[in-house]
């Protein structure tokens, strides 16, 4: 690993050390852990962790973390807070435990040729609780690309992006509303979407996307399904 452009931060709980800038070719560690530990706190944020640093750049890549969150509103990022340059995000998978919040498969600000990674997210059941999930990040350069992400909600109404909520190319994505009255945006890329149970608007976004409808479910709102493009998936209803 080659030196650390940045401080090495006073966070440490069994071996990890929160640091603050991945940069060359630095990879983070495959981390395992709840956030509640101490193990991923982002020392320049309150409330928000961070599965490998605050800033990924170069051509550094993130960790394949498992990241565990509370039954409290907890802001978790699979990799960072910035990622840029050729920096590419790692293989996450982020259980959310039933809290609210937002879930992030890799980073808040993504520019240059970023990637993201490959990442799971699973919400649980937050009936009492919005939570605001996020394949890849919240903002992004048109210049980077999400990774193929896989985001299962539990029961609970939440705000769902395959991708970003602004900008990007997206990735191919698997989504999954689960229970409650879901809004779901898939971003770019050719993504499957299962609304769930629950009155839920689904937007598929750029690509060839396929739209899931189930028996026995509430009505569900397509918002832009283009025919000769999109399709719907009828299996489950013995049609």
């Amino acid at each position: 690993m080659s030196s650390l452009v940045g401080k090495y931060l006073k966070w440490a709980f069994g071996g990890t050390t929160i640091v603050d800038t991945l940069d060359g070719t630095d990879r983070g560690a495959n981390d395992f852990g709840t956030v509640a530990s101490g193990r991923f706190d982002d020392p320049s944020s309150d409330g928000r962790y961070l599965g490998d640093a605050v800033r990924i750049i170069d051509n550094a890549r993130g960790g394949n973390d498992t990241m565990f969150g509370t039954s409290g509103n907890d802001n978790i990022l699979g990799d960072s807070a910035f990622m840029d340059g050729s920096a590419r995000g790692g293989n996450d998978i982020i259980f959310g435990m039933g809290g609210g919040g937002t879930l992030t498969g890799d980073a808040l600000v993504m520019g240059g040729n970023a990637r993201g990674g490959n990442d799971r997210i699973y919400a649980g059941n937050h009936e009492d609780s919005n939570v605001v999930i996020q394949g890849d990040g919240g903002f992004a350069a048109a210049t980077v690309k999400g990774g193929n992400d896989v985001i299962v909600d539990g029961a609970g109404s939440s705000l769902i992006y395959g991708d970003f909520q602004s900008g990007g190319q997206g990735g191919n994505d698997k989504i999954w509303g689960g229970g409650g009255s879901d809004t779901i945006y898939g971003g770019g890329g050719n993504d499957r979407i299962d609304g769930g149970s629950g009155v839920d608007i689904l937007r598929g976004g750029d690509g060839n996307d396929v739209f899931v409808v189930r028996p026995g479910t509430e009505l569900d709102f397509i918002e832009d399904f283009t025919h000769g493009e999109d399709r719907l998936n009828l299996s489950a209803t013995g049609v």
